[in-house]
């Protein structure tokens, strides 16, 4: 059985019912997945979940964090531990990347979200920490986790993540209206170019080279 990694990523706050939030968190997704985003109002929560608005509002200060809150639950996000194989663990966290965003809600709600946080851009940066900072930390992890000289360390792993992030948004939203169909492992061998240490030049290439610059000219000096 694979091992796994917990990331915690629950925020800090008073103790709140978490029967009210269970019902606002199930009814926000039922409502993703059959109106959109559009219509996932707060109204529209209360009546679903069978909360009252004022009840929503003390939990969460408008409709946007509230969705967030269901399509990036402040829970125990559990990943696989890495197991030494940089291939295999890339391929495991992208998988898991892209099973997040493909959920229905998630699908649902992400571009919208993203048009709320372009228009405010100030107002949703807490969005950032609270949930991309416990995912760019375990994919730190897991670079830290490979046998010595896998990685080269000269790369930033964070632009690698983006990457691997923006390949997934890619697959979800843009390549079905392109007509090209990927093998699932693309990305991961395109990871693996930039992320493997250089190999070092062998004693008999660098020999051979430095043989191959001797002049060859060696014809005696005319006497005088």
């Amino acid at each position: 059985m694979a091992q796994v990694a917990t990331v915690h990523t629950a925020g800090a706050g008073r103790p709140r019912d978490e029967r009210i939030d269970d019902r606002v968190i199930e009814a926000t997704i039922e409502l993703l997945e059959e109106v959109g985003f559009a219509g996932t109002t707060i109204a529209a929560i209360s009546r679903r979940a069978g909360v009252p608005a004022p009840s929503i509002y003390r939990r969460w200060s408008n409709r946007v964090e509230v969705i967030e809150a269901a399509v990036f639950p402040e829970r125990d996000v559990t990943v696989r531990a890495p197991v030494g194989d940089l291939r295999a663990d890339l391929q495991a966290y992208l998988d898991t990347i892209s099973a997040a965003l493909r959920r229905p809600a998630a699908k649902a709600a992400l571009p919208g979200l993203l048009s709320e946080y372009l228009a405010d851009p100030e107002g949703y940066n807490g969005i950032t920490f609270r949930v991309a900072q416990p995912i760019r930390e375990a994919f730190h992890d897991l670079l830290r986790q490979q046998p010595p000289g896998t990685v080269d360390h000269d790369v930033d792993p964070d632009s690698v993540l983006d990457l691997m992030a923006a390949s997934v948004l890619y697959a979800i939203f843009i390549r079905p209206f392109t007509g090209r169909d990927e093998p699932r492992t693309s990305t991961v061998d395109l990871v693996l170019r930039a992320l493997r240490s250089p190999a070092r030049p062998s004693t008999r290439r660098r020999t051979r080279a430095s043989s191959s610059t001797t002049p060859t000219n060696t014809r005696p000096r005319r006497a005088s």
